[in-house]
């Protein structure tokens, strides 16, 4: 590829993101697309705080949390927090009592803090800090009865990160890894396997658009060589996921419809018609073009 076309599919790319409107994660539309579970309520009991000192709650809202020592008072504060819903508060606090717990009595306390604070993080959409704590919590307690859900949440942080097509898709393809590996253990304790699946499908269809806007923008270029070798590695990367085997079958008749091959246009048209007889062509015309209506 040349300097200017290199420039301009550069510009056809920030160009097409602007009119489908990419700025939007994952984030905004798996709610639309994927209903996702949410945690269950497992979480092992935490200790309560006393309510002889909540007199004193106000005094103890004024003290700065990196001032409290005591664990009484910081359980009460963190209660005090969750109670009025000071998440970023709730999170300094956590912090805090993760540092001082050290009796192994805390232990339990300690566990169930590291993954509550993971989905403070989450719910505030900062989704690297509530990814980091979930893999800690996943490596610190493999044999824990939310380590499913941890797992389910770590992978769901990098899932909502990502950028739609045709936006750069490293993260997609971060996420189809870990979807890979969970999906390889064992399904008897794993609650979100089929919630796992569909962030899979997802991923694999971002993909898939991602090489399919190139190998149009190819096409519409007439760089046919381009097009040829971009649909050869659509072919090599989805061939064994038989999500897309008619739409892929559509990219071959439409690129044999714009290099005009008779041949392989009657070709490729009998093998969807014989495949995939309910299919409906959306790229490639249904019926033969005329001179008129070549370019794309």
């Amino acid at each position: 590829m040349n300097t200017n076309s290199k420039i301009n599919f550069s510009y056809a790319l920030i160009l097409l993101a602007g009119l489908t409107g990419c700025s939007k994660t994952n984030r905004d539309r798996l709610t639309l697309k994927k209903p996702v579970v949410e945690r269950s309520a497992k979480a092992q009991p935490q200790k309560e705080a006393p309510t002889t000192i909540v007199q004193n709650e106000r005094e103890l809202l004024g003290k700065p949390v990196k001032d409290l020592t005591d664990l009484t008072q910081l359980r009460l504060r963190l209660a005090i927090d969750r109670e009025r819903g000071y998440i970023e508060d709730a999170i300094k606090v956590i912090e805090r009592l993760i540092a001082l717990c050290n009796d192994q009595d805390d232990e339990a306390e300690v566990q169930q803090l590291r993954l509550e604070i993971a989905d403070l993080y989450f719910e505030l959409g900062k989704l690297k800090d509530a990814a980091k704590f979930y893999r800690e919590y996943v490596k610190l307690y493999p044999g824990s009865k939310e380590r499913d859900y941890a797992e389910y949440k770590k992978i769901l942080c990098n899932f909502y990160a990502q950028l739609q097509p045709p936006r750069d898709q490293t993260r997609t393809n971060k996420t189809l890894k870990l979807t890979a590996s969970y999906l390889k253990q064992e399904p008897d304790e794993q609650e979100f396997r089929s919630d796992i699946a569909k962030i899979q499908t997802a991923c694999y269809e971002d993909l898939f658009e991602h090489e399919k806007g190139i190998f149009q923008f190819y096409c519409k270029q007439h760089n046919f060589k381009a097009a040829e070798t971009r649909l050869k590695n659509i072919k090599n990367q989805f061939e064994s996921v038989h999500l897309f085997d008619a739409v892929y079958l559509e990219l071959e008749l439409y690129l044999a419809q714009l290099q005009k091959n008779t041949e392989l246009i009657a070709k490729k048209t009998a093998e969807i018609q014989a495949k995939f007889p309910t299919y409906t062509l959306t790229l490639a015309a249904s019926k033969p073009l005329n001179k008129h209506v070549q370019r794309f």
